[in-house]
């Protein structure tokens, strides 16, 4: 998940995100924009709150997961997994996961996401 520079779009900003983290260049009219999501983040470090705001996206990759490429250093691969199998993991398939993804916020996106790109 990366943060967007002032001078892209929302929509840069993914894509270019995309390229990063999985190698693949999205193709921006198949781009679907899903919801905003807003938080609150506590810096430690400087005693201050952000306001954050982060646009969601669905994308169906159609290619191979052998295509995808991990951004060095950030992850060990990609697995497939069904959104739907996702909130009835087993503790050890749990743990496969950053704790982030598996909430159920996400969830929701995820369902979301399936809803507006398998028709």
């Amino acid at each position: 998940m990366g943060s967007r520079r002032r001078r892209d779009t929302n929509e840069e900003t993914a894509i270019k995100e995309c390229k990063e983290e999985t190698g693949i260049d999205i193709d921006l009219s198949k781009l679907i924009f899903l919801r905003k999501m807003r938080k609150k983040s506590f810096d430690k470090a400087t005693g201050l709150t952000s306001n954050t705001i982060r646009s969601q996206y669905a994308y169906l990759y159609d290619g191979s997961i052998n295509q995808l490429r991990v951004e060095e250093g950030k992850a060990q691969g990609f697995e497939a997994w069904k959104i739907d199998d996702l909130p009835y993991l087993s503790e050890v398939d749990r743990n496969k996961f950053i704790p982030l993804i598996l909430r159920e916020d996400i969830l929701d996106i995820f369902s979301k996401a399936r809803e507006v790109l398998i028709k």
